[in-house]
């Protein structure tokens, strides 16, 4: 059992988690060792205990997105650590938080598009999907935030689901939603018959 954590260190942590500066999210975890000292990891693990009353978790993602046990001290130094929801918001928590209504529905819409397609489709061809599904001049710009964000990524003419989506979206359940949705699709048409 470590020491008990000094509540100014996990001050410290939670300004170095919650306080991003430019686009991307998180904290390098050399970074936090080189502010908090060689117990960060201890410092991380106390804050995480009382982020839990408000409904977040830090996590520790490496360079593709995917997540890393909190005990591997030379992969976690490299990894970037960030503070996410533990669970999903709600539609009042989503319209606060910067976003459009219409621009999530253009992001789970796309993430849905690329899940069907193994992950990747090419950007002509995601463009013309949202296109047919949204109207208005603002789609070429969303897909080009989602993108810059890191939600999607785009190499050459190719999109692919990006780092950012893999660790704050539920893809799973994205999906299970929507054949859900499908399923209920069906057998609301067969009543109808």
């Amino acid at each position: 059992m470590p020491a008990r954590i000094p509540s100014d260190l996990i001050k410290r942590a939670a300004r170095l988690l919650l306080f991003r500066s430019g686009m991307k999210p998180g904290i390098k975890g050399w970074e936090l060792a080189k502010t908090l000292g060689k117990d960060y990891l201890d410092v991380i693990k106390a804050l995480n205990e009382r982020l839990e009353e408000l409904g977040l978790e830090v996590i520790t993602i490496g360079d593709k997105g995917e997540r890393i046990k909190l005990e591997d001290d030379k992969e976690l130094r490299r990894a970037t650590f960030m503070a996410v929801l533990r669970g999903p918001i709600s539609l009042q928590e989503a319209r606060t938080s910067g976003w459009r209504i219409d621009d999530l529905a253009m992001l789970s819409t796309s993430l849905l598009y690329l899940i069907a397609k193994d992950g990747s489709a090419r950007y002509r061809e995601l463009l013309d999907i949202l296109r047919s599904k949204f109207k208005g001049p603002r789609i070429e710009y969303v897909l080009g935030r989602m993108l810059k964000m890191g939600y999607l990524e785009q190499e050459d003419d190719i999109v692919r689901i990006g780092w950012r989506s893999k660790v704050e979206i539920d893809l799973d359940k994205l999906a299970s939603l929507d054949l859900e949705k499908e399923e209920k699709q069906r057998v609301t048409k067969s009543k109808i018959k």
